[in-house]
């Protein structure tokens, strides 16, 4: 008997130290946590109050902004960076890659295709070296009113003016209000007929 009584006494004293010092380790914090608050300046109101008829506000109505341009960038920079264009309107140069339907019809960011086509522009880090359609960069035209799309070909110089309207999935997702096509493809030599 004398044995197991001695454990436990020992057991609670071990256990009476540690709760103790968890005691004081929590006196401590609470102790620095009121002396740093303790030491932070008291605002003051330096304001007097006056009578609403010693107030002299203007009640003029604030400056409109002033429209902008759009924010003249390339391709790749609104890929590395869509966060910084969302919701404004860009304007870049590249060359046509071809029509797609990625990103059309995506819930998050609905263009649907019976509205709208897709366009791709080669990567400007690689082209002309290299055709790579620039995926990353979804862009949306409107069919109607745009009938000229089909005048576009593959490498074909193009001036792009849209907004970006979403950055689903890290990528910007761009309604183009204004395509233009600024210099047409190299001609490629036609086989010789009969040969």
């Amino acid at each position: 008997m004398p044995s197991s009584s001695l454990r436990f006494s020992a057991f609670n004293q071990t256990r009476c130290c540690q709760g103790l010092n968890l005691l004081l380790g929590l006196g401590l914090v609470v102790l620095l946590g009121l002396n740093a608050w303790a030491s932070k300046p008291v605002a003051t109101h330096t304001h007097k109050w006056q009578p609403a008829s010693v107030h002299h506000t203007s009640l003029k109505s604030p400056t409109p902004a002033k429209p902008t341009g759009p924010v003249l960038t390339t391709p790749m920079e609104l890929v590395k960076n869509p966060g910084a264009f969302l919701n404004k309107t860009v304007h870049f140069e590249g060359h046509f890659s071809s029509y797609t339907n990625l990103g059309l019809d995506f819930p998050e960011a609905l263009r649907e295709s019976k509205t709208h086509v897709g366009l791709l522009v080669f990567r400007g880090d690689v082209y002309p070296q290299y055709h790579i359609p620039l995926s990353e960069l979804k862009l949306f035209v409107p069919r109607k009113g745009n009938e000229k799309l089909e005048e576009l070909n593959p490498n074909d110089a193009v001036s792009i003016e849209g907004k970006v309207f979403a950055t689903v999935l890290g990528d910007p997702w761009v309604d183009v209000v204004k395509l233009t096509k600024t210099s047409g493809a190299p001609a490629k030599e036609a086989p010789a007929a009969g040969k």
